[in-house]
């Protein structure tokens, strides 16, 4: 039998069992754990589904019999995934999931600011009724987006933009020139370049160790005036304090975050400013994305537990 833990995870896991049921699969039983003490609450099992869960290599090492982390998410951030290599740990994540809710996201956000919907709509509540109050709107139809990374969440958005009008250029050093050309967007080759040309800026990139505070001060003195920033990836792309003062100065004039780099106790100065729309990290969020990513973090497990074989999502 293999024992895997669904560690501080929200929710029961009935669809999980139900899954394994339907596989005919009575070798892996899942169990729901709680805790504050990751090494003492994990002993004894053989895999592992967790979501910000911050596990270094130190601590992989006393949970010798973990064999696999399966994340229900894209991003892996938080595991020291090359520690869990070298403890022999595989790594999965659970690309794809969520990538219509995020784009959908990512174009309400867009869309929210350009047409001022919450700013409006606290005016009505407040007793106001006049369309011209607040700063001059335009028209997306023309403008340019730049996007960092053209995975497949950024695919999908950039179908969006051109639904309305919009010119999509891009920076990912792992894609072709061709590639973009093929799915209607041109690449760019420098980071500096794309934000000189694009009135909307949108993240879609990994956290990693190259990717951390990318949108800097340097970067921000380089966007075009009054440039709109979204970021439905991480907020660690961002540095806050540099956001903060090109939104002050109107260097970038709005922006539409659903991750903050503080998602613990939420502490940024950026909630103090009005042109700015601060959702709490859910664009992954549907019924049909989350019931998708727990079967694909459940069929990484089955692959390594049961069948002995390399998972498809491996990471490490």
């Amino acid at each position: 039998m293999a024992k895997v833990a669904y560690y501080n995870m929200p929710g029961d896991i009935s669809y999980e069992k139900h899954l394994l049921d339907e596989w005919n699969i009575k070798e892996l039983i899942p169990k729901t754990v709680k805790g504050d003490d990751i090494v003492n609450n994990l002993q004894g099992y053989d895999g592992l589904v967790t979501e910000y869960t911050i596990l270094d290599e130190n601590t992989l090492r006393q949970l010798p019999e973990l064999k696999i982390i399966a994340l229900q998410s894209v991003g892996f951030d938080e595991i020291d995934i090359a520690g869990a290599r070298r403890c022999n740990i595989d790594v999965t994540n659970s690309p794809g999931y969520c990538t219509d809710e995020v784009a959908t996201h990512a174009m309400a956000l867009l869309l929210s600011l350009v047409r001022k919907i919450a700013f409006y709509d606290k005016a009505t509540h407040e007793g106001k009724w006049d369309p011209f109050e607040g700063n001059t709107m335009h028209n997306l139809k023309g403008m340019t987006a730049g996007l960092f990374s053209f995975g497949r969440i950024a695919m999908t958005f950039a179908n969006m933009l051109k639904a309305f009008g919009v010119r999509v250029i891009a920076y990912d050093p792992s894609k072709s020139g061709d590639f973009m050309k093929d799915h209607g967007v041109e690449k760019v080759d420098d980071p500096k370049e794309l934000v000189s040309k694009s009135d909307i800026i949108s993240l879609h990139s990994p956290l990693n160790s190259k990717t951390y505070h990318m949108i800097d001060k340097e970067l921000l003195n380089a966007c075009k005036e009054n440039a709109i920033l979204i970021n439905t990836a991480r907020g660690a792309l961002i540095d806050e304090d540099a956001l903060y003062e090109a939104l002050l100065t109107g260097k970038i004039s709005m922006a539409g975050l659903d991750v903050l780099e503080d998602e613990k106790s939420h502490n940024s100065k950026l909630f103090s400013l009005s042109n700015v729309i601060i959702t709490p990290h859910t664009a992954f969020l549907s019924e049909e994305s989350m019931q998708e990513c727990r079967k694909i973090a459940l069929e990484q497990l089955v692959t390594k537990l049961i069948k002995n074989e390399t998972p498809e999502n491996l990471v490490n």
